[in-house]
């Protein structure tokens, strides 16, 4: 569904303006995604899906999946050895109990 409200920033935003300057027709596609400030390639394999089925293309996913399973691997990683240290509570205030 179009959107009627928000903002485009950053890279997207260049493009976009490029293209209106240009006459270029363009199309954005978001995904809902949990990435703030790094690559959701999970939600880019999810956008790239949607463009396959639209647009009757077939550009492979696979790396990108394999892609956000590494990702998801290393920030479970992250998530078990600072549970391990008590967390950043934990460190800041040693001896007390985290909740």
């Amino acid at each position: 569904h179009p959107l009627t409200e928000g903002a485009v920033s950053g890279v997207n935003a260049s493009l976009l303006d490029e293209a209106v300057r240009r006459g270029v027709d363009w199309t954005s596609v978001y995904v809902p995604t949990q990435v703030i400030g790094g690559i959701d390639y999970r939600g880019a394999a999810d956008a790239v899906q949607v463009l396959n089925k639209m647009l009757g293309l077939d550009v492979d996913t696979k790396q990108l999946h394999v892609m956000a399973e590494t990702m998801a691997r290393a920030a479970r990683s992250v998530q078990r050895r600072e549970q391990k240290k008590g967390g950043l509570l934990g460190r800041i205030f040693p001896g007390e109990p985290n909740e």
